[in-house]
Formats: structure tokens, C-alpha cells, sequence
């Protein structure tokens, strides 16, 4: 099977960029690995921006991703941020020094 075969069910914008970018026995993209850096803002009514590098791993067949974080909130420290999303259930993890703050399903 190759990727353009699982094209059916895709927004025909999609279906057109995949058709345009990949080659036509182009074998499905087992997992796909970004990193990134920006800003971003906690809390949209502040005005404070804070620095981020990431790295973002998408596993399209499975429809899971990790998304995982440092973001500098004072010259020497950082927190540490990390979204997941598997099995259709989404999770996210904050950590500053010590403490650690978890949000998601219990268990």
C-alpha cells in the first residue's frame, strides 16, 4: 500500500498538497519529528512572552503525537511541558524544579 492510498477520507485541499509533494509510490510516513523554538504567552490577557524550544512527534498512522517543551520563565530556570495525546486520550505534564503538576485522565 502506498500513501495515496489512504487519501479517501482527506479534505480534497489535502488530497491535492499530498498528490503535489509526494511521489506516487511514496510509502507511508511511519512518524514524523519537528523541532521548534518560539514564544509563547501562558495567558492570553498578559502581556509576557516566554522563549521555547520543543520537540514534536506526530505518528500519523496511530493518530498520536508528543509534544514536549522547555520554556524559560527567568534567566535560570525553565519549565519543562509535555502534551501527548494516544488512544484517543489526550495528557499533559508541567514540571518547574521540583514540583510536578499533572492534568489528564486519572490513572
Amino acid at each position: 500500500m502506498n500513501m495515496r492510498d489512504d487519501m479517501k477520507d482527506l479534505p480534497s485541499s489535502v488530497r491535492r498538497y499530498v498528490r503535489h509533494v509526494l511521489a506516487d509510490e511514496q510509502r507511508p510516513i511511519r512518524a514524523v519529528r519537528m523541532t521548534q523554538s518560539g514564544e509563547l504567552r501562558a495567558d492570553p490577557r498578559r502581556p509576557r512572552w516566554m522563549k521555547f524550544r520543543a520537540e514534536h512527534i506526530v505518528t500519523p498512522g496511530s493518530r498520536t503525537f508528543s509534544w514536549d517543551a522547555r520554556v524559560r520563565v527567568l534567566p535560570l530556570s525553565h519549565l519543562r511541558v509535555r502534551d501527548d495525546y494516544a488512544n484517543g486520550v489526550g495528557s499533559g505534564q508541567v514540571q518547574l524544579l521540583s514540583l510536578d503538576y499533572e492534568f489528564g485522565p486519572p490513572g
